[in-house]
């Protein structure tokens, strides 16, 4: 047998389910380099968005570790929402406060103290892009996903859809 398996048992080695660790180790990170700054006013947010991340990504990553990811949506919402769609929801959602975060804490370089640790809040900034591209990835991979699968189902009744009115 083959370590690891690269066959469809092992859900991480498929997109867009290769971010979730990424995701979650990006996360870690992002907290450490922001434990390292020097508080100020208005961290919070930024604070809030990483740990949120954390959690979410961490939360996502067990699901599909221990393959309970479908049965744990369908109880909670009896089947009514695909775990892509939630993702895709998700993802879109972590990407762009992700992205706010990075320019908040870019700014919060400007309101440290001389003589107080501020490069946490500059590393911060850089690793907040990268969690901003590893949210929306999946989120663009899902939606082209979605979208396929919509037109695959659509029945044009037009007859001439297909090709021209002149098939000669």
């Amino acid at each position: 047998m083959d370590y690891p398996p690269t066959t469809p048992e092992n859900v991480f080695f498929q997109l867009p389910h290769v971010f979730k660790p990424l995701q979650s180790l990006n996360a870690v990170i992002l907290v450490i380099c922001l434990g390292s700054a020097t508080g100020v006013s208005g961290n919070g947010v930024v604070w809030f968005v990483v740990v949120a991340s954390l959690i979410i990504s961490v939360f996502a990553t067990v699901l599909f570790a221990l393959k309970i990811h479908d049965s744990v949506l369908h109880s909670l919402t009896g089947g009514s929402l695909p775990w892509e769609l939630l993702e895709m929801i998700y993802s879109f959602v972590l990407s762009v406060l992700n992205a706010l975060s990075m320019w908040l804490a870019f700014g919060f370089v400007g309101r440290v103290h001389e003589g107080d640790y501020y490069g946490g809040y500059v590393a911060a900034g850089i690793f907040l892009i990268i969690q901003s591209i590893l949210y929306l990835v999946p989120t663009i991979l899902i939606y082209n996903k979605i979208q396929v699968n919509r037109r695959s189902e659509y029945n044009d009744p037009n007859p001439y859809a297909e090709g021209g009115y002149q098939t000669a």
